[in-house]
């Protein structure tokens, strides 16, 4: 799931009337309201009532809201001045009351814990803003960027991991010992020693493709047939053939993809895009070693690879691979320079496509991808995702296709549905399986 922009809650202060003020002795009071200011724009109204009250109204930030914590057992304190404000839970919203006197200075501090089945409350996240002086109506918003979640008092256990990021990894925050293997992953994939020459072309007489994973972990095959972009607004249904693979030897993950029939379709493979290659056929690699599952790309590991389909030469389009001398691969643009990963590396990742225009065969990418670049651990969940452009005639791609994300739907725009591009939390998830234990 992924969250377009930042929820949280606005502060709003503002002045008692004249007549209320006489009404309770002459004491000038602020009333404060804490406002949702989430997506939906559901903003609160201030409501101040004979005893100078307002409402405070919260609901958890964003990065809080993931599948290993149970918003029940969510915990939020929140003081203004040092002074707790009670707050009681109804569904996702905190709700609660207070006042401050005329020129005065407010400071507002949120801490959200989580409840953990011995009782223990772990600390997630902490926002905390001062207003001086405050002697006018004014504002100011507590969003998922105002979050301290690192630092001093966030990691319980001491093994330089965030608390939070242990909760999203399924570890224990209280065990440094404990390194977990992090949820259930929706693939896993199996080891293999056994070698393979990267060139695109599916060998499936082979040991090696015979071992590799087709399907997730309810059973399903691993098809790229969830429509994220339809710049043609028709529709096409030619999802379903595009299916991926994956297998390991414990220093590079080795994917197969299948894209579209040539033969079928009667459609030529287009890379006419100069440097935007998704708008060529392509093939969209997302990587998240240690399945951070942050809103925006991290420093650290978030990865994003696009390989198109062919290369332009002085005769044509021809197949695209890592050893060409004008090979075609990049990385995303929201892939942050400080991670590093050279995708022109060959031994980083090494690929190559396949014009496989036969009876009943299709184009392909084979790419394998070193573990240690890319952080990936072995028999420890990661994020993944793959995905595909489409382009029958040239210029801008007609359509993508994604293995994760949900399909587009009628309400929403291209934007909408195609995220993992801008936003690595709606990445979904694999685990590359260590070799057998020999008795």
């Amino acid at each position: 799931m992924h969250y377009i922009c930042d929820s949280g809650a606005t502060l709003v202060v503002s002045a008692v009337s004249s007549k209320l003020a006489k009404a309770l002795s002459g004491l000038a009071l602020f009333a404060l309201l804490i406002t949702l200011s989430a997506c939906q724009q559901n903003t609160s109204t201030v409501t101040t009532d004979v005893n100078g009250q307002s409402n405070i109204k919260m609901v958890a930030p964003t990065f809080l809201q993931t599948r290993e914590i149970d918003p029940s057992q969510l915990d939020l304190e929140v003081t203004i001045n040092n002074d707790p404000v009670t707050m009681t839970a109804q569904g996702e919203t905190w709700t609660g009351s207070m006042d401050v006197d005329k020129d005065s200075s407010v400071t507002l501090r949120v801490v959200w814990h989580e409840r953990m089945p011995d009782g223990q409350l772990l600390l997630l996240a902490v926002a905390e803003q001062t207003l001086d002086n405050v002697n006018r109506a004014i504002a100011f918003s507590v969003i998922d960027s105002s979050y301290m979640t690192e630092g001093e008092g966030f990691d319980a256990d001491g093994d330089l991991i965030s608390n939070i990021v242990e909760r999203r990894q399924n570890t224990d925050p209280y065990n440094p010992g404990d390194p977990g293997q992090g949820p259930e992953a929706q693939v896993k994939v199996f080891a293999s020693a056994r070698t393979n020459l990267i060139d695109g072309v599916f060998k499936d007489g082979t040991n090696f493709w015979g071992n590799a994973q087709f399907q997730d972990r309810m059973g399903q095959s691993l098809r790229i047939n969830n429509l994220i972009v339809d710049a043609r607004g028709e529709n096409v249904n030619e999802g379903p053939r595009y299916q991926w693979a994956a297998i390991h030897d414990a220093r590079y993950l080795t994917l197969f993809v299948f894209g579209k029939d040539i033969r079928v379709d009667g459609i030529d493979p287009q890379g006419d895009s100069g440097v935007n290659f998704f708008q060529d056929d392509s093939l969209e690699i997302f990587l998240d070693g240690d399945y951070s599952q942050e809103p925006d790309y991290d420093m650290v590991d978030d990865l994003h690879i696009i390989i198109p389909l062919v290369r332009e030469t002085a005769t044509g389009v021809v197949a695209n691979s890592s050893d060409s001398p004008n090979k075609r691969i990049q990385r995303g643009v929201n892939v942050r320079n400080e991670v590093e990963f050279d995708v022109i590396d060959s031994d980083v990742v090494e690929f190559a496509t396949c014009l496989c225009a036969g009876d009943g065969e299709r184009v392909t990418w084979e790419v394998r991808i070193d573990l240690e670049a890319a952080n990936i651990p072995v028999g420890v969940t990661f994020g993944f995702e793959i995905q595909i452009n489409r382009d029958d005639d040239g210029g801008p791609r007609d359509s993508k296709w994604a293995w994760a994300a949900p399909p587009l739907t009628p309400t929403q725009n291209n934007g909408e549905a195609d995220q993992a591009w801008r936003y690595p939390n709606t990445f979904s998830s694999m685990r590359l399986l260590p070799f057998p234990v020999t008795p």
